[in-house]
């Protein structure tokens, strides 16, 4: 059972997901779902803002939220409006195509970043790799990554070995103001 864990993350994902976006409350079905245009889940194909996404993060990634969204900020910009990658791709933080994990991603791009369906899996994604990364750690220290620091600390080197890029994400967590 312990080897199939990491399957059944993102299926939970996806079921609440699936409740959020059709508004309704597992015990009240007979409730109508309460969608417009202004649900962030009922447009997965628009980019949210940034304080959107946040808010969707935070349910999944817990702690490591606001590190997915500077990241995202950093990677593709506060809309998104100079990356490539996210604006074809949904690719929000420049995943690449993992070779040996589960991925939400349904193909690639010819310099190997990951493609999505939507941004949302992307998100869903992260989540799955902060998870593989924290069993190593776990396996090696006995214990995962405790603040948003720690882990970037650990992407440094492995995610990303460029210095502008870990100073740009640590000025974002210091100076950006999340609710």
């Amino acid at each position: 059972m312990k080897k199939y864990i990491h399957l059944i993350s993102p299926v939970v994902g996806i079921v609440l997901l699936a409740i959020l976006v059709s508004g309704v409350h597992p015990n009240r079905m007979e409730e109508k779902p309460k969608l417009d245009e202004n649900t962030l889940y009922a447009q997965l194909d628009k980019l949210p803002t940034v304080q959107e996404l946040y808010d969707a993060a935070k349910p999944i990634l817990g702690k490591h939220a606001k590190l997915f969204v500077a990241l995202k900020v950093k990677e593709t910009g506060n809309d998104g409006s100079y990356a490539e990658v996210l604006r074809k791709h949904n690719n929000l933080v420049g995943m690449k195509m993992p070779g040996a994990r589960y991925t939400f991603a349904i193909g690639q791009t010819s310099t190997k970043y990951a493609i999505y369906t939507n941004w949302f899996e992307s998100l869903l994604d992260f989540k799955v790799y902060i998870g593989k990364e924290e069993k190593k750690k776990k396996r090696r220290t006995g214990k995962g990554f405790s603040t948003d620091r720690e882990l970037l600390k650990y992407m440094y080197g492995s995610y990303n070995t460029n210095k502008e890029w870990k100073d740009g994400i640590e000025f974002i967590l210091d100076n950006f103001q999340w609710e």
